[in-house]
């Protein structure tokens, strides 16, 4: 994750974590898979079951 903003844009960065929010509300696609951008839905980790 450190390494997302030396290859990505911080505006992509945050797009991409606009485009989950959107498709993924309730984390329940891919848990565990966070973008590091710092707020909105996608900032923590989930424990898979």
């Amino acid at each position: 994750m450190r390494y997302m903003p030396l290859v990505f844009t911080s505006d992509t960065l945050h797009t991409m974590q606009r485009i989950k929010c959107v498709f993924n509300p309730e984390q329940r696609l891919n848990p565990g898979k966070v973008l590091p951008v710092r707020g909105g839905c996608a900032e923590f980790r989930q424990k898979t079951s």
